[in-house]
């Protein structure tokens, strides 16, 4: 009997939102992309700076969480991800600061236990616009912070046949809000960015609208010498309970603090970066498949468009 009611169920249910509850693996906000050079290189009375990022970034889950512990294997075997983002930054004077983001979903792969069964998903995830104001600049003690915001739009085609958590867009608008602190200690050669990423989601054509989300990070770079950063980033995320047709869903959110070692190779005008992202704490509300580790590769370029 229970048998029957669990395929009932099954059937019953919209495929789309079945596990919809996990997260959205592979394109959270990379705070520790952000560009120190302009602190400790004197270029802080410029402007018309053009900087230009892209990442590569490989995110795998395999375990389930409930509250803060492991519980081992669920419905889901594996999520993968292989995600690209590109984003374009301009300095268009002293104070104002804009951004453009683009990410895109080589390959997002969910396996199941069941059969074995596997899905597949790929394409544009989400264009994100921000403009930045520079609050409060110390040219003399190497401080700035700058705050901002904007929005997110969706831009991936969503497939009804494929679950949720692995469509390559949340395919809603999203308002953003962000705030940067940037300061370099000349004396220690070491370089701190603390920052904050907020996206508050609408709800997307299938009345399904994720929670807040929120990222806040730190992260420590040292100069070891004129060409190589080394670092560490602390991390912590943080995304409110899901909703699907206005009704809250409770197995859903969750908070993961995660820490991150940082390499920079500094050529010229280009940063060729790397970081390996691993998740210390996680805590789930209901049953979820979580995070297992994370990793990046990047590289960047800067210059000044014209004079």
């Amino acid at each position: 009997m229970k048998f029957i009611f669990i395929i009932l169920l099954f059937c019953y249910t919209p495929y789309r939102f079945l596990n919809a509850q996990c997260d959205c693996t592979g394109n959270s906000a990379e705070i520790a992309l952000s560009n120190l050079n302009e602190i400790y290189h004197n270029d802080s009375l410029r402007y018309n700076n053009f900087y230009i990022n892209l990442l590569y970034k490989y995110t795998y889950a395999d375990s389930y969480f409930l509250r803060d512990v492991n519980i081992g294997r669920g419905a889901i075997k594996s999520i993968a991800a292989h995600f690209l983002d590109l984003r374009l930054s301009y300095k268009y004077n002293f104070r104002w600061i804009f951004d453009i983001e683009l990410g895109y979903f080589i390959n997002k792969r969910q396996t199941e236990n069941l059969k074995n069964q596997s899905f597949n998903a790929s394409g544009i995830s989400d264009l994100s616009i921000l403009g930045r104001y520079i609050l409060w600049k110390d040219i003399a003690n190497n401080f700035e912070i700058s705050g901002g915001g904007g929005i997110k739009v969706p831009f991936a085609h969503e497939e009804a046949t494929i679950p949720q958590n692995i469509q390559p867009s949340t395919g809603a608008y999203a308002i953003l809000a962000n705030i940067l602190v940037k300061k370099y200690f000349p004396d220690w050669n070491l370089g701190l960015i603390a920052g904050n990423r907020t996206d508050y989601n609408f709800e997307n054509k299938w009345r399904y609208r994720y929670g807040i989300s929120t990222v806040s990070s730190i992260i420590l770079l040292y100069n070891a010498g004129e060409t190589i950063n080394i670092g560490t980033e602390l991390r912590g995320d943080f995304r409110g309970k899901d909703y699907n047709k206005g009704k809250k869903i409770c197995g859903s959110g969750f908070i993961a603090l995660s820490i991150s070692p940082i390499l920079r190779i500094n050529t010229g005008r280009f940063i060729i970066g790397s970081f390996f992202n691993y998740p210390f704490y996680q805590f789930y509300f209901g049953k979820q498949i979580a995070n297992k580790f994370s990793f990046g590769m990047s590289i960047s370029y800067g210059t000044k468009l014209f004079d």
